[in-house]
């Protein structure tokens, strides 16, 4: 959950990345905690983490570094900060999926046994899936 101070956080980050063109908000400090509060509540919305805004923050600045971002904008950035850092954490866990199905595909492949997909007719007629491991009549 984004806190005031981390709204303040990001704000701070704002200016820094965009210190000709962000409002300046330390100059009131009033209206500071008041848009703070508003820029949590619009980031908490979407359920981002700190890192993820602070991430979007300079990425934004690196891509547009004309004017600085309104909440919007930012919460745009890092949501798609936030989707490749998920799809990069998973990609580990895919791979190894990948590899056990190589796995069993080769398996299948190098059995005598088993039709195309994996399956055995056991002796009463049934399909039960082959464990490749079994050398019947041998």
């Amino acid at each position: 959950m984004i806190t005031r101070a981390d709204a303040l956080e990001i704000m701070t980050a704002v200016i820094g990345a965009h210190p000709r063109t962000a409002p300046r908000w330390h100059d009131d400090h009033d209206a500071a905690r008041a848009t703070a509060d508003i820029w949590a509540k619009m980031f908490n919305r979407h359920t981002l983490t700190k890192r993820d805004l602070l991430d979007a923050v300079v990425r934004r600045a690196a891509d547009n570094p004309i004017t600085a971002p309104e909440p919007g904008e930012i919460i745009a950035v890092a949501r798609a900060v936030r989707r490749e850092r998920s799809e990069r954490e998973k990609a580990p866990s895919m791979q190894i999926d990948r590899d056990a199905a190589d796995e069993r595909r080769q398996a299948i492949e190098a059995c005598r046994l088993c039709d195309p997909n994996g399956w055995i007719d056991t002796d009463d007629g049934r399909l039960t899936r082959c464990d490749h491991n079994r050398q019947i009549g041998s």
